[in-house]
């Protein structure tokens, strides 16, 4: 019976979170005596998505009180509350976490916030670490979100040459083909460049893959 309520509430919760309503799903988690992973995950998810950090990170400790087993949503929900709020100490012991659990490295989600974390707390040089471990996966779909953290961790580091070659080690080298995603990181790069002069081709490459916003859509 209690699963089975413990369910009922996920969905609820769930519901609320889909319609942006935090503090219905708040209190559905609060009214609830059991609290499975989804039940957390779903929360911390939530107040991520919506901008609140901190209470990710409280309800993350909250969790961590409970004794409940994380797995890689829940990570890949904290990790950009660690980023955004710079908190690398906590970014650091969900790294080590991650680490001593094996499985959950391999997770492509996992991977790319761990390196968001490490770059937007000014680590740049961990974050290449991580990006270096996965990068040469077989699984395309992984590397490319490693790709798309570790160029503007780059650039928003100021790092922009190092942006731009591991842009062409992307096309080159790893044969991947930039998304949307990856094409909006890159042009901040160029247009702060001065040593790249080749800034029309960027912009002819991007029109090419159809990225280009044309007649106003």
């Amino acid at each position: 019976m209690g699963d089975q309520k413990t369910s009922t509430n996920n969905a609820l919760m769930a519901m609320y979170a889909k319609l942006g309503r935090i503090d219905e799903s708040r209190a559905v988690f609060e009214s609830s005596v059991d609290h499975d992973i989804v039940s957390w995950n779903t929360m911390i998810c939530l107040f991520s998505q919506s901008d609140q950090f901190s209470e990710a990170l409280d309800f993350f400790r909250f969790m961590v009180l409970e004794g409940v087993e994380l797995d890689s949503v829940t990570i890949a929900s904290v990790l950009p509350a660690c980023s955004h709020l710079e908190r690398l100490d906590f970014g650091k012991e969900i790294h080590a976490y991650v680490l001593r659990n094996n499985g959950l490295i391999e997770n492509s989600f996992v991977g790319s916030a761990l390196v968001d974390v490490y770059c937007n707390c000014h680590d740049v040089e961990s974050g290449r670490r991580v990006f270096g471990r996965r990068v040469f996966d077989r699984n395309s779909g992984w590397r490319i979100k490693l790709w798309n953290a570790m160029i503007p961790g780059y650039t928003q580091n100021g790092f922009v040459e190092k942006a731009l070659i591991l842009f062409i080690e992307m096309i080159e080298v790893a044969g991947l083909l930039p998304n949307t995603t990856t094409m909006a990181s890159v042009i901040p790069a160029c247009v702060q460049c001065e040593a790249f002069s080749s800034k029309e081709s960027i912009h002819g490459y991007t029109v090419k893959l159809g990225f280009e916003c044309t007649n106003g859509h």
